[in-house]
């Protein structure tokens, strides 16, 4: 059977973790770089007896210190994102155990699994209705139940036939799967599917970071900062040096 590696800081779902803790390093890069470059520019205006140049210069590096004053607050925000993120991925990954586990542990297993299930639901990816449920992981023998350890299983309704609907039918009847079984074989699948949704967007974040990095990225947008019909966006537009 495919093995899902899991770190057992981050669990499951890395990428998704990882989504995160790009877009941190994004924000703080971006809110660094962009308060050098305006620095510099003061500099080289301030050696060249630009006043006017200066005063703009001056503007801008306000409103910057503002924005990295807010990026800071976002950087706390996200780190909170990152710690529950890993929680919460470490959870839904007691889910590919095979094993009984306690009600409490079953309830966040699936209450986890369910947030990064919503999350790609969400963000408008369908893929996982495209994962039909394989006739040999339908079978009885594929699922113990997690509360009446007594009772017999039953096999998966002929109308479960994709993965959302697959798991939204073990969720309701607290089944887990067999260790080694199809069904479990399936589940894992799925798993890979869910964790791969945010690779697009954590290399976006890292492509970003690497052009800040090389300073080939645009390290200012005096309207996006400051609005585009500020009239001091327009002058430090006009005033921005060439080359």
């Amino acid at each position: 059977m495919a093995e899902i590696v899991v770190d057992p800081r981050s669990g499951s779902f890395k990428d998704w973790t990882d989504r995160y803790r790009a877009e941190n390093e994004y924000i703080k890069a971006l809110g660094e770089y962009k308060l050098n470059e305006a620095k510099a520019s003061l500099e080289k205006a301030n050696a060249a007896k630009k006043w006017k140049e200066v005063e703009l210069w001056t503007i801008l590096i306000k409103q910057l210190d503002r924005d990295f004053k807010r990026f800071n607050n976002a950087q706390m925000t996200l780190t909170k994102k990152i710690s529950q993120m890993q929680v919460r991925s470490r959870n839904a990954s007691l889910l590919l155990k095979g094993a009984r586990m306690d009600g409490t542990a079953l309830s966040n297993a699936w209450r986890a699994y369910t947030m990064f299930e919503r999350n790609v639901l969400d963000g408008g990816d369908d893929s996982l209705f495209d994962m039909m449920v394989p006739a040999m992981a339908r079978r009885a023998n594929n699922f113990v139940n997690n509360v009446a350890t007594v009772s017999k299983p039953d096999e998966t309704p002929s109308d479960v036939e994709n993965a959302v609907q697959f798991m939204a039918w073990l969720k309701e009847k607290k089944y887990v799967a067999v260790k080694g079984s199809p069904a479990q074989r399936f589940i894992v699948k799925l798993f890979k599917a869910i964790n791969q949704v945010p690779a697009e967007a954590v290399q976006e974040m890292r492509d970003r970071i690497e052009s800040i990095r090389k300073g080939t990225y645009d390290a200012w947008n005096p309207k996006g900062l400051l609005g585009a019909s500020s009239d001091a966006a327009k002058k430090i537009e006009e005033a921005k040096p060439k080359g």
